[in-house]
């Protein structure tokens, strides 16, 4: 149990260089991945909050601007990131902070998946140059690490132009991570994604991320 919490805490350090690396080129606006370390069995990630019941039916989370709705295994818990960059974040996306997120775990496993929205007047449609731009980022971004073994391909998630990735994080300290993610959207832009000490993306995140359902065109 110690073990694998120190794992999720190396996992976090490495996901957090990632996201702040994101947030200079504007790819993504924040750093959210930081916070998947779990500090303790049944406890409130620090930055966190429990996520309001009225967000959720059943397996059903519902986006607090009604834009999407995404499912995930019975009995994980949700997380709002009420404080990740620094500040008090609102519910969904403005023009001020454009960029929130949420966190679902498995209480038991610790296995997570986070959630993130952004919102940009004009974003691009997700096209091959997005997923490119992405691959020449993320190469940046993970450093001192290396990035290796690099898939993407382009899908349809509800209706929309998205893409799926995976690729190995091949760490200086530590054994390697396996990454994967799926990114949909136009301005609005929801971003579904989790890290496994595995190379096969997990298959309750694969009906996770398919599950996403835009309530309103992003």
């Amino acid at each position: 149990m110690f073990l694998q919490r120190d794992q999720h805490h190396s996992q976090a350090q490495a996901d957090s260089r990632y996201y702040r690396h994101m947030q200079t080129k504007r790819l993504v606006s924040a750093s959210v991945i930081a916070l998947m370390a779990l500090l303790a069995l049944a406890s409130t990630p620090k930055g966190m909050a429990p996520l309001p019941v009225r967000y959720l039916s059943g397996r059903t989370f519902h986006s607090p601007d009604g834009w999407f709705q995404v499912e995930v295994p019975a009995g994980w818990e949700w997380f709002e990131m009420r404080a990740f960059d620094g500040q008090a974040d609102p519910r969904w996306p403005d023009a001020v902070n454009q960029t929130v997120a949420w966190m679902a775990q498995d209480p038991k496993t610790f296995d997570n998946v986070v959630v993130m929205e952004t919102y940009r007047p004009g974003g691009d449609v997700i096209t091959g140059a997005f997923v490119r731009d992405f691959e020449t980022q993320t190469h940046k971004a993970v450093e001192p690490d290396t990035m290796a073994e690099l898939s993407t391909s382009l899908v349809t998630i509800s209706g929309e132009k998205s893409f799926r990735y995976r690729y190995k994080l091949v760490r200086k300290t530590g054994t390697p991570l396996y990454r994967f993610g799926y990114v949909t959207g136009m301005d609005h832009k929801v971003y579904v994604s989790t890290s496994d000490k595995s190379p096969n993306e997990p298959q309750w995140f694969t009906q996770t991320a398919l599950s996403l359902h835009w309530v309103k065109m992003p």
